[in-house]
């Protein structure tokens, strides 16, 4: 009889540890699985490293919709022409119905961080009116560095704005995302901050880097 309850023991133990596999796997499988369209929202500097980020983030489950010059001053308009372009490299499961939208915050607001702030909250509300199903919104500034170009200016000040748009946000889905650098002025072709074709090369892999992570 000794012998029968500790086979017994040893049986449960061991359906126990097979189920807690079991639920880890499932577990594991939904985390990586659980924003199943990611869709990045922005302007042409964003266009430049899309294309390598894509390739290292994975091309099925993301997707692009931008339009050149178009930063938070635009995407904050609900009837602005870019939310009416076609989403380019569409994901395989929802197109055009993100759970996760991915913003990339420029504009023509310089220093003025109330500004930028406004503008980035304004431009959340109006992903939430489009999007009814996003769960998560992740704030990326433009990509900055060293040097005098417009990008590179407004990138610290950027930041600080996103970092307050997340602190104020209620809801819970609004994240702070990297904070993208080039390491040499020279890796932005103009003074608008345009990147070098390396260099949007080499941004777009560490920002898919961090998404695929």
């Amino acid at each position: 009889m000794h012998f029968h309850v500790n086979a017994m023991l040893l049986l449960v133990a061991c359906c126990g540890i097979v189920h807690g596999q079991s639920q880890t796997a499932s577990t594991e499988t939904g985390r990586e699985s659980k924003f199943a369209s990611n869709l990045v929202i922005g302007y042409s500097q964003v266009a430049q490293w899309y294309p390598s980020f894509e390739q290292v983030a994975g091309d099925e489950g993301w997707e692009l919709l931008w339009q050149p010059g178009a930063g938070v001053d635009r995407w904050s308009k609900p009837e602005f022409d870019g939310w009416r372009r076609p989403i380019q490299s569409a994901c395989k499961l929802r197109s055009g119905d993100p759970d996760r939208v991915l913003l990339s915050v420029s504009g023509p607001y310089g220093d003025d961080e109330e500004m930028w702030l406004q503008k980035i909250n304004e431009t959340i509300k109006v992903i939430r009116s489009k999007y009814e199903n996003v769960q998560q919104i992740v704030l990326l500034p433009v990509v900055g560095g060293p040097g005098n170009s417009r990008a590179a200016r407004q990138q610290p000040v950027i930041v600080r704005a996103i970092e307050r748009a997340v602190k104020g946000d209620k809801t819970g889905i609004v994240r702070a995302g990297p904070k993208p650098r080039v390491p040499v002025a020279d890796d932005f072709r103009d003074a608008k901050g345009h990147l070098t074709d390396t260099a949007a090369r080499r941004i777009g892999r560490e920002i898919g880097e961090h998404f695929r992570q």
